[in-house]
């Protein structure tokens, strides 16, 4: 039997996306989706942290400056090591520009 955390469901960005779950010890599919953009050329995108460690980046490239952009979305498994309840963040990677036109979201499924 799996559980599926719906973390963040179409949210608009106002700062770091922040929140906890608890997946105790087990496998988990954890997906990751999101928008933004930049002021010149190259790669953006943001980085998943569990307990303050970067686990997970979503990442595209673009060629023009302030042009929004759909990050690649990401699948990754992931053993967790933690028991106890877990802090995630969603936060932007290098020259990433993010704003309230930006969505992200995030699913974890975890393996009984």
């Amino acid at each position: 039997m799996e559980t599926v955390y719906m973390l963040v469901n179409n949210q608009a960005w106002n700062g770091p996306i922040v929140g906890k779950f608890t997946p105790g010890k087990k496998w988990m599919l954890i997906f990751l989706s999101g928008s933004a953009w930049s002021h010149a050329g190259g790669t953006i995108g943001v980085e998943l942290h569990l307990n303050g460690v970067p686990i997970l980046q979503s990442t595209t490239f673009t060629n023009e400056a302030g042009s929004h952009k759909t990050l690649i979305p990401t699948n990754f498994y992931y053993q967790s090591t933690y028991e106890e309840e877990v802090n995630f963040a969603i936060v932007p990677l290098g020259n990433t520009v993010i704003d309230f036109n930006d969505r992200f979201n995030l699913t974890v499924t975890v393996f009984q």
